[in-house]
């Protein structure tokens, strides 16, 4: 997943986090981050994917103890004894040592462990969910670290031009060509322009933050998240990607559930089958001193079948899940056909600020500022020329950071493989 990030991020490896997923080596991450390093970190350190092999284990002892056959039993039996008359004392003692074993009919040995093995791979789907929204996590918080780092440079240089700018102005005020309060205004634009620089140095310290929480660090140990948002690439037709939906994990997580109420049902009526217990052992008769054998033979009487309820659960919950999974792929298509419209939208918006409009507001503030340096345009008119430029930059910036947002969601979903990526 996430084939664009990586194309545009640097070359992420997705089987690489996959192999690393469970193991518990704590990986720092590079200094110059990028989403592969991000991705690795996480999957080596991240909290909630190293406690999963423990949960599989649990499921491995179930499962063990699903498989484990009854023991035999040893019962000792003292009748005729301590009574009254003739059945005083230990005269008429009759002693049986015998040994029992329950023998289990129908399969049900074979079902509890299909039950378990059911739930232990239900559990393993589950955890490739929760593997793979980890991972979408990371990269969405790699993203705001990237934006973040972007709209710093933004008002760095916004603060630097408010500072030219103000330094012109206060020029021109000093030759009397301009009024005090442009100076004024000038002053008042700079303040607030290193007051933005500031505001936004601890914006990206928040996501800087929250990224290096993803793999358990308690700071941000890396000095730059490296990638350039201003790459979109494609992401192929509607159709070919709804194909892939059927993949989603979250789909295939159903599949496992099946498989586990078909345990559970199987399992339900094999129950309702009577094992039966067989003994054998000895008597003893201390009147006589004589020995004899001793045979037994138990079976429950199936007069009612109590497993009728547990039955017809298991077959309601069976015949109810692929509606329900028909439901989800329904509602997940049509989530799939909104952030593909979303992306396109973006992709559009983006292209157009980064080659047209922003280039454009660049040479208009150029100009502007080259004719007040020449008495031809007031500080007002400078202003409003830098302002306009300032927005079309961080609108370039949300498109940008929109559209791979986007990108992110849709490769979730349809959990595309990485592809061969470039720089």
């Amino acid at each position: 997943m996430f084939r664009s990030l990586c194309r545009i991020m640097g070359p992420c490896l997705l089987a690489c986090a996959a192999a690393t997923a469970w193991t518990a080596e704590v990986v720092p991450p590079p200094a110059e981050l990028t989403l592969a390093d991000a991705l690795r970190a996480a999957s080596t350190n991240n909290p909630a994917l190293r406690g999963a092999p423990f949960e599989l284990q649990a499921l491995e002892g179930r499962r063990e103890q699903a498989s484990a056959r009854p023991n035999p039993e040893l019962e000792l039996e003292f009748e005729n004894f301590a009574g009254s008359g003739a059945m005083s004392g230990t005269d008429s003692l009759e002693s049986t040592l015998a040994l029992s074993q329950l023998i289990e009919l129908g399969g049900r040995r074979d079902a509890r462990i299909a039950l378990a093995t059911s739930e232990y791979d239900l559990l393993r789907a589950e955890q490739d969910v929760r593997r793979i929204d980890i991972q979408a996590e990371v990269a969405r918080r790699f993203l705001d670290v990237v934006a973040d780092q972007e709209r710093l440079a933004l008002a760095r240089r916004t603060a630097q031009l408010a500072t030219e700018v103000h330094a012109g102005v206060q020029r021109r005020v000093d030759a009397a060509r301009s009024p005090i309060a442009e100076a004024s205004r000038a002053d008042i634009a700079r303040i607030r322009a290193e007051l933005d620089v500031s505001d936004t140095e601890r914006q990206l310290e928040r996501s800087r933050y929250s990224l290096a929480a993803s793999w358990g660090a308690a700071r941000a140990d890396f000095s730059v998240a490296r990638a350039d948002l201003q790459q979109f690439p494609d992401v192929g037709q509607f159709d070919a990607l709804a194909s892939q939906l059927e993949e989603n994990p979250d789909q295939l997580r159903y599949l496992s559930e099946q498989r586990l109420r078909e345990a559970e049902l199987r399992l339900a009526q094999e129950t309702k089958t009577p094992g039966f217990t067989v003994g054998a052992g000895v008597r003893r008769f201390e009147e006589t001193g004589d020995n004899a054998l001793v045979l037994s033979f138990s079976i429950p009487l199936a007069i009612a079948n109590r497993n009728a309820g547990a039955i017809a659960e298991s077959q309601a919950r069976i015949a109810a899940l692929p509606y329900a999974r028909d439901a989800a792929l329904l509602e997940v298509r049509t989530r799939l056909f909104a952030l593909y419209q979303e992306l396109q939208q973006s992709r559009a918006e983006a292209t157009v600020l980064d080659a047209q409009l922003v280039p454009r507001a660049r040479d208009a503030l150029e100009q502007t500022r080259a004719g007040f340096d020449r008495g031809r345009f007031s500080y007002l008119e400078v202003a409003e020329a830098q302002r306009e430029l300032l927005e079309l930059e961080l609108t370039r910036i949300e498109a940008a950071a929109t559209f791979h947002l986007l990108l992110i969601e849709i490769e979730r979903l349809t959990r595309q493989p990485l592809t061969t990526s470039t720089p």
